[in-house]
C-alpha cells in the first residue's frame, strides 16, 4: 500500500462542473485534483508542479488581461485558452469535458430540433448585428464589440458578461455556411 496521498483528478466530477475557478484550472491542467490537494494536511509533501501551474495561471491572466472578470471560467473555455496558449494539458481532463459536453447535448430538457433551428437563427441575428453595428470581426482577437454589447445591456438593466457574448458570437460564426462566411469577409473588404 502506498503512502502517497490520492491527488488524481476525479474526472467525472470536474467535467460536469459549470465553472472552474482559475486556481482549480491551474491544478487540473497539471494533473492534480484541486479539492483533494486542499484537503491534505499541509505537512504532507506533495509535488504541486509549481512551474507548470504558473504557466497555466499566466495563460489565464494574459487571456483576460483587458477585462474585469470573475476568476472563473467554463471547462470548455479553459481548454480553449490552454490550447491557444500552447499549454500541454493532460488528455484525461480534456476528454472528460468533451464526453460530458456530448452527453449533456443528448439529455432530456435540451432543445428540440425545431427549437435548435430557432436558436441558431437567433445566434446568426446576433452575429449580423455585432458585425454591422459594432464592427465585430471573427478573425480579430482584440476588439470592443462584446464590451459594447454588454454596455448596451447594462443601460437597459440587463446583465450578461463579455465571455457569454464572445462565446455566442463564436458559436454563430461556426454555424455560417461557406457562402455566409464569404459574405462576411466580403463585407469588410468593401
Amino acid at each position: 500500500m502506498s503512502d502517497e496521498p490520492d491527488v488524481c483528478i476525479d474526472l467525472e466530477r470536474w467535467a460536469r462542473a459549470k465553472y472552474w475557478t482559475w486556481e482549480e484550472v491551474e491544478y487540473l491542467f497539471v494533473g492534480l485534483d484541486y479539492w483533494k490537494v486542499k484537503k491534505i494536511e499541509p505537512d504532507v509533501e506533495l509535488d504541486l508542479k509549481d512551474e507548470k501551474r504558473k504557466a497555466v495561471k499566466d495563460a489565464l491572466q494574459f487571456h483576460f488581461r483587458t477585462e474585469d472578470v470573475a476568476y472563473r471560467v467554463s471547462p470548455q473555455e479553459a481548454l480553449e485558452i490552454a490550447r491557444r496558449a500552447g499549454l500541454d494539458v493532460p488528455e484525461a481532463p480534456s476528454a472528460a469535458v468533451t464526453a460530458s459536453e456530448e452527453n449533456s447535448t443528448h439529455s432530456p430538457g435540451k432543445l428540440s430540433s425545431g427549437d435548435s433551428n430557432k436558436y441558431n437563427k437567433l445566434l446568426k441575428m446576433l452575429f449580423a448585428i455585432a458585425v454591422v453595428q459594432f464592427g465585430y470581426r471573427p478573425s480579430l482577437n482584440r476588439q470592443t464589440a462584446a464590451s459594447e454589447i454588454v454596455r448596451l445591456g447594462e443601460q437597459l438593466g440587463i446583465k450578461f458578461d463579455r465571455e457569454t457574448v464572445r462565446a455566442r458570437l463564436g458559436e454563430a460564426y461556426d454555424l455560417l455556411d461557406e457562402k455566409e462566411s464569404a459574405n462576411v469577409l466580403e463585407y469588410f473588404d468593401e
